[in-house]
């Protein structure tokens, strides 16, 4: 896959989790089976608020002519991945999500294997 496809793809997954979770948190996080109090929604929404940033960076890097840019963005999105996929495994083992989370999961490993594999093997070109 191209970086440029990984960007696109990253950043339309990123955009619908961001609108649900800012705008249906508590309904959002029920569909993975975590109860969120009024607290916790607000907690939800800024993580909402996060992947729109997420969202719009793959978007505007999709574009870059910047070989390190791209290169320094996927290292970036490689750790962030990972340890959000870590972050999922413990809570899914811990019982905090229902069978769903692992979707969560599996996208957390996609993008995070896809970036590690576009850091290492990718080259210096875009």
């Amino acid at each position: 896959m191209k970086v440029y496809g990984f960007f696109w793809i990253k950043a339309l997954v990123t955009a619908v989790f961001a609108v649900l979770m800012i705008f249906l948190p508590t309904l959002s996080a029920s569909w993975f089976g975590i109860e969120v109090s009024r607290y916790g929604s607000l907690m939800v929404q800024l993580t909402g608020a996060l992947f729109a940033g997420i969202s719009l960076i793959c978007f505007f890097s999709s574009n870059s002519e910047s070989s390190l840019a791209v290169r320094n963005t996927m290292f970036a999105f490689a750790v962030a991945d990972s340890l959000g996929f870590i972050v999922s495994l413990i809570g899914y083992f811990n019982g905090l999500m229902n069978s769903l989370g692992i979707l969560l999961i599996v996208l957390w490993v996609f993008f995070a294997v896809s970036a590690w594999i576009y850091w290492v093997f990718g080259g210096r070109t875009v």
